[in-house]
């Protein structure tokens, strides 16, 4: 008689489920040992202060753990309004949003990014953006002589989520506001789906918001922030 296999997967998931159900009724997280995150309102979250940026617009699934140290998109709540403030208007006088979608190589699961980028002849505010939020700063030389050589200031995903997420309600133009929005659902899952090597294995629900997501960018993209109807 040959026995049945049970999947190492399914078993872990098993595992998981019953661990986070008995933390909660100690009312510790539900991911690990800590105690639950309490808001100012004084509700009381079911993660720790560690993971309640890591929670998911919808309930993450069994069996799969997200990438560890995932930035929080309230990692920038505690800044100064007038630094807030400054940085929104350089953003939006001088860089780039950008909320973008497009297919993975296998052409069949939908792949949202999203990045935030200032470019200036100036190092000093660009260097004030690196200081502030972190992300990559580099020096982009020109080949024209007449030119001055650029400073660029890049950040990405959860990092763009959390930098769009506070200066949001700073921004005047509603493209920009559109586009910030964008960017703070798309890096809000980062991190919870698959990579394109294991996209089948993705729950329906995290495909269709993929593609949801995918195809708002698109529409921002190609009408100029004007969704497709």
């Amino acid at each position: 008689m040959r026995l049945k296999r049970e999947h190492s997967q399914a078993r872990s998931a098993t595992l998981k489920r019953g661990w986070s159900q008995r933390n909660l009724a100690l009312g510790l997280c539900r991911a690990c040992r800590r105690p639950r995150a309490v808001l100012l309102s004084g509700h009381v979250l079911s993660r720790c202060e560690f993971h309640r940026g890591r929670q998911h617009v919808v309930q993450p699934f069994y069996g799969y753990s997200p990438p560890k140290g995932l930035l929080s998109l309230s990692a920038f709540s505690n800044l100064a309004v007038p630094d807030l403030a400054y940085a929104a208007g350089l953003i939006e006088g001088e860089g780039c949003i950008m909320p973008n979608s497009g297919k993975r190589s296998n052409r069949i699961s939908w792949r949202p990014y999203c990045r935030v980028s200032v470019a200036m002849t100036d190092e000093e505010p660009i260097k004030w953006l690196y200081e502030l939020f972190g992300g990559n700063m580099r020096p982009r030389p020109t080949k024209n002589p007449r030119h001055k050589d650029q400073f660029h200031w890049e950040v990405g995903g959860r990092r763009a989520g959390a930098v769009m997420a506070v200066l949001l309600r700073f921004f005047q133009t509603t493209r920009r506001k559109h586009a910030a929005a964008l960017v703070v659902k798309i890096s809000s899952i980062t991190g919870w789906w698959k990579s394109s090597a294991h996209s089948g294995k993705n729950p329906p629900e995290i495909r269709q918001l993929l593609r949801k997501l995918s195809e708002e960018a698109g529409a921002w993209r190609n009408d100029r922030g004007i969704p497709r109807r």
